[in-house]
């Protein structure tokens, strides 16, 4: 696979099924680990972040994690969610995104 020049990038078929599984797995463990360890917090971090969205207008990792950590299943009790996100582009780009 090519390196992306464009801020926003096309969305392979493994990226799409990295994401689903990615989805699935945060919508299952962020609420575990947010009531186990609700005094604490709980810290995220995506080393290979890449773009908030793709050019096909999907989301990506960054986006699937917010969505993720911000579910109400997460917030009872109230939890403290760090997210980290690394990517090696100089100017990333989040598009704004409403959180539901």
């Amino acid at each position: 696979m090519a390196v992306p020049k464009e801020v926003v990038w096309d969305r392979d078929p493994h990226t799409k099924a990295k994401h689903d599984l990615l989805k699935a797995y945060l919508d299952a463990w962020f609420p575990i680990m947010a009531s186990g360890w609700p005094s604490t917090g709980i810290c995220y971090v995506d080393a290979f972040a890449g773009p908030g969205e793709h050019s096909d207008a999907s989301v990506g990792s960054p986006i699937i994690a917010l969505d993720a950590a911000c579910r109400s299943e997460v917030n009872q009790p109230p939890t403290e969610v760090r997210l980290i996100f690394v990517e090696k582009e100089p100017k990333p780009r989040l598009v704004s995104h409403q959180v539901v």
